[in-house]
């Protein structure tokens, strides 16, 4: 039986090793990816149990992460209120197609919801059309209208 929760401290090995797995899979739709720092499973540790300031659930299945979705809280000012961004969504290749990505999305909202957070957002490569389809049938829209709006990163 597949359980979602929150990822689980013991666990953050194998979820660093799924978080290298997405980076592969998602270097076809951005080549530029680098590529993930050796101590991953530390600053993930920081970030979700020090911090406080991530939140990870994986779906499990007898003892063995067949994927994960993480995600945030982000103040709008516009709104005066708070919106979850979805960071990662990531379903092990030999578990695709058995409704995890939808579990893992409604985990998530239902996290978002919880925490009185008036949306979920999130982004996903253009080209991504596996991706694309799956956010079309699940009934989300491109909040901005915007097909092709980009994000930008200035590392600091």
């Amino acid at each position: 039986m597949i359980e979602i929760h929150e990822v689980r401290r013991a666990r953050l090995g194998e979820l660093a090793e799924l978080c290298r797995a997405h980076a592969e899979y998602d270097r076809r739709f951005e080549p530029a990816i680098a590529p993930l720092p050796d101590d991953l499973a530390e600053r993930l540790d920081r970030l979700l149990f020090t911090e406080k300031s991530l939140i990870c659930l994986v779906a499990e299945e007898e003892g063995e992460l067949l994927g994960y979705v993480s995600g945030f809280a982000t103040p709008s000012t516009w709104r005066g209120d708070i919106y979850y961004t979805m960071d990662c969504l990531y379903i092990a290749e030999n578990h695709r197609g058995a409704r995890l990505g939808t579990r893992l999305v409604d985990a998530m909202r239902e996290a978002a919801e919880s925490a009185h957070a008036g949306r979920l957002r999130w982004q996903t490569p253009l080209d991504n059309d596996r991706s694309k389809g799956f956010y079309a049938r699940y009934g989300a829209g491109n909040g901005l209208g915007h097909a092709d709006k980009r994000t930008y990163v200035l590392p600091l």
